[in-house]
């Protein structure tokens, strides 16, 4: 009798041990999931490194509020332009990913990379980003693919005209061109020899990469192609540049081996007096009045790349160019939620103004009417004019890069005498069309 009663009792116990064990299972599997899967202590962002300055610089870092209040720490994974792009496309190609936020630059932008992204419209239709229409349109649109948002915008570059005032008053010079086509006559003007024997060139132009061209033919609202895929290239506006850049080309206003320029070599140019004028961005402003880089510091002045006189209805200045940076998550990401949560509050306009002061281009339209902002930078108002008109370069498409080479290729053979203009862009629209979507 005792024996018995000594086994149940022993049963018993094994069973609430048991019983306790599976418990204790359950709890502990719950918690796991909750911390591991649910909620991850780390989100990964694959940047540029200016993403990571802007958004932590002196003026304030934008993430902390965020990463406190999440509960979540940020690791910034940077690198150049070129592997950015490389490290993103293979980490969204693969079946899951660490990386929860992108930076994607617009010129990358393409059917091939948009389908390895998450589209966001059903993120902003539950949880949208504060007044988004506030960012810029010619942004957002460049952004979209097939009907559907794919990233964020964040950081932008946008063009303007340079020019040295202090040639400008060495031959009688008072005020910049208000047209383009006073563009053309003043470069011809300022192409001279000055008394220390220098030789000044009336223009300089980025020669190797499609988007100078295309900058120049926007003072004729002209452009390769149109945000639709059609050819615009052997259209009024691109032929009007060609035929100028052979006249400044055949003037001496632009040097004959233009077509090698590279960006930099534009910024020597301007710093140490070769060239007059350029277009570039307008932030390029900075670089140019480097005391420890320039020649003519506090010099070299900046304004909106001016529209053709036919023009002056319908634009205020030219639609430049915009080349951007915007946010994105990879469509296998395990932290979509999180990194959406993350996006938005970087793009608030309270954040934007802060990025602004840190030395970012702001994307939204009332950071410029910030006094704060404007304190910080000499070009704010010129730079607000274009940004309601700018346009991306060229609409995304996998040939973009093949497609811009032609065009270059082609311009200069128009401006080396191997072709006529219409010839030129004749071919151009014959080569790029099989490669057009």
């Amino acid at each position: 009798m005792n024996r018995r009663k000594l086994r149940e009792r022993s049963s018993c116990l094994l069973w609430v041990v048991c019983l306790a064990v599976m418990c204790g299972t359950v709890v502990w599997s719950g918690s796991f999931a909750e911390a591991g899967e649910g909620k991850p202590t780390t989100l990964n962002i694959l940047s540029h490194p200016v993403h990571q300055r802007v958004s932590t610089g002196s003026a304030g870092n934008i993430t902390t509020d965020w990463s406190k209040n999440a509960g979540v720490n940020l690791t910034w994974l940077t690198f150049d332009i070129g592997p950015l792009f490389e490290r993103l496309m293979r980490e969204a190609s693969l079946s899951e990913t660490s990386i929860d936020v992108g930076f994607v630059l617009n010129l990358q932008a393409s059917p091939r990379l948009f389908n390895l992204l998450e589209p966001l419209d059903a993120y902003m239709a539950q949880d949208p980003i504060e007044d988004f229409a506030d960012v810029f349109k010619g942004m957002t649109d460049g952004m979209m693919y097939q009907g559907k948002l794919y990233a964020v915008p964040f950081r932008h570059a946008v063009s303007g005209l340079h020019y040295n005032e202090e040639f400008f008053k060495e031959r009688g010079i008072t005020t910049p061109p208000t047209t383009i086509e006073e563009v053309i006559e003043y470069a011809k003007k300022l192409t001279y020899t000055r008394a220390d024997g220098s030789k000044v060139y009336g223009i300089a132009i980025t020669g190797n990469h499609y988007v100078q061209i295309i900058d120049f033919a926007r003072g004729w609202d002209g452009d390769f192609l149109t945000a639709d895929y059609k050819m615009a290239a052997n259209q009024r506006g691109m032929l009007n540049a060609v035929s100028a850049l052979c006249d400044l080309v055949e003037a001496g206003a632009l040097p004959k081996n233009w077509g090698t320029l590279k960006s930099d070599d534009v910024d020597t140019w301007m710093q140490t007096g070769r060239a007059a004028m350029s277009i570039a961005s307008l932030g390029k402003s900075r670089n140019y009045n480097d005391p420890k880089a320039s020649k003519f510091s506090g010099k070299l002045q900046v304004t909106n790349l001016p529209i053709s006189k036919e023009l002056k209805g319908k634009y205020e200045v030219a639609p430049a160019k915009i080349e951007y940076w915007s946010m994105a998550i990879p469509k296998t990401s395990k932290n979509k939620q999180l990194a959406w949560s993350l996006i938005k509050a970087m793009s608030s306009k309270n954040n934007t103004l802060i990025t602004a002061l840190n030395g970012n281009g702001p994307v939204r339209n009332s950071t410029y009417a910030r006094p704060e902002f404007q304190k910080t930078l000499p070009w704010a108002a010129a730079e607000q004019k274009v940004l309601r008109v700018a346009r991306i370069p060229i609409p995304p498409f996998d040939g973009a890069t093949q497609a811009g080479d032609i065009l270059v290729e082609e311009v200069q053979a128009a401006t080396l005498g191997q072709k006529t203009p219409q010839a030129a862009m004749e071919d151009v629209a014959k080569r790029v069309k099989p490669l057009l979507p």
